[in-house]
């Protein structure tokens, strides 16, 4: 009862920051509109950047349109309410009207008991941690499970090797800066390496040098994110991490 409670009064506190008409001039009531949470980071006092909705409007719309979310989906909740993950688990079927099933204490931490949760609550759709969702891959599926797709992130996705899957794996990456996911692909089942595959819609990416021109294919440097979800920086440093040069 805790973590419903926990989880509907996020979803209170992000719906209020959507304002009302009391701003004193057009401009002010625009960066209220566009401002839906601040994020600090351990470095700074005062918030490092702002979400705004259109950085949650736009995650929403790729995920239930990429994911094919039909009114029959089933959703898990797995991550903390610290996690931006959780966002991602809870706004796209809250929006859709999906029915949304947080993951029981016991089922967080053995895989076994994970496996079996997600059959006896129909789970069809939902995210793990990677480490988490390698896990239940190589496991032995129940074979009343109902998942269609397996949503994963956070960290290294390793080769799948195990061909009973019975499922679709997702990798997807992207930093809180960019509203969660910011790149995704359908991950292969033949023991491959598994990338973080192309920018989601609206999104946009690039590998760039120190003079921030594009690299050759095969040549090392550093990911660059822009497009819609990219949250609105405050301070000068955390803007220029994100920048993307060509917008």
């Amino acid at each position: 009862m805790k973590k419903y409670i926990t989880s509907f009064i996020m979803m209170a506190m992000l719906a209020i920051t959507i304002p009302f008409a009391t701003a004193t001039s057009a401009s002010a009531q625009t960066r209220r509109y566009y401002r839906s949470a601040p994020v600090y980071t351990q470095q700074y006092q005062r918030p490092s950047y702002y979400k705004r909705h259109r950085n949650l409007i736009n995650l929403i719309s790729w995920h239930l349109q990429s994911y094919e979310v039909s009114q029959f989906d089933k959703a898990a909740q797995f991550a903390a309410q610290s996690f931006d993950a959780s966002v991602w688990e809870i706004w796209p079927y809250l929006v859709s009207g999906n029915s949304i099933h947080i993951v029981s204490e016991e089922a967080r931490h053995s895989i076994p008991h994970l496996l079996e949760w997600l059959a006896d609550h129909e789970i069809t759709i939902g995210f793990l941690p990677s480490l988490v969702a390698e896990r239940v891959i190589d496991a032995t599926q129940p074979e009343h499970l109902s998942l269609r797709k397996l949503l994963t992130g956070a960290d290294r996705l390793n080769p799948i090797t195990n061909p009973h899957v019975t499922f679709d794996v997702f990798n997807n990456y992207g930093p809180t800066e960019a509203t969660v996911v910011s790149t995704w692909i359908k991950a292969e089942l033949n023991g491959e390496p598994i990338p973080i595959g192309r920018p989601i819609t609206n999104a946009r990416v690039c590998i760039l040098d120190k003079h921030l021109k594009p690299v050759p294919i095969g040549v090392s440097g550093e990911l660059y994110i822009g497009g819609m979800g990219l949250a609105r920086g405050r301070n000068l440093r955390v803007r220029i991490r994100f920048l993307y040069p060509f917008d």
